[in-house]
């Protein structure tokens, strides 16, 4: 009995822990799909950018799948595997009711490695500022004036 418990709770945690990684990815792929829906010519412009491939393969791939982030994520995949886009994107719509972790793992990003964390955290700076200079300066800057 007392090792049932010991099961229990340790499942109990790992749902537990498991599950804000979860909610980290879907968080930052519903936020990418409202600002895709509110101006998806930027987004096009985004992704062709980020990726370096052509906006017309970027149209292509998002009639491929059901969401705007399905086709960042197909990309993210593609550019942290290697493989080309159209092969993620043949590995998620054969996975299409599975998360993005286990489409990673068909493609060979390994669980625990830094690159399944990123991907489970949804740690990408896709709308991230660029090109904003920071007016305060650096703290060496600051001190060379």
């Amino acid at each position: 009995m007392h090792r049932l418990w010991k099961i229990i709770i340790s499942v109990g945690l790992f749902l537990l822990l498991a599950t804000p990684a979860c909610a980290a990815l879907t968080d930052v792929l519903s936020e990418m799909n409202l600002r895709a829906q509110a101006d998806a010519h930027d987004f096009s412009v985004r992704l062709s950018s980020r990726f370096g491939v052509p906006e017309v393969e970027i149209h292509s791939l998002l009639r491929q799948v059901k969401a705007p982030a399905d086709a960042f994520m197909c990309l993210q995949l593609s550019h942290m595997t290697g493989y080309a886009p159209r092969r993620v994107v043949e590995v998620h719509q054969r996975h299409q009711n599975k998360s993005w972790g286990v489409i990673a793992r068909q493609l060979g990003i390994k669980p625990g490695s830094a690159a399944f964390h990123q991907i489970k955290q949804g740690h990408f700076d896709f709308y991230a500022a660029t090109g904003k200079k920071n007016n305060k300066g650096t703290k060496k800057q600051k001190k060379q004036k």
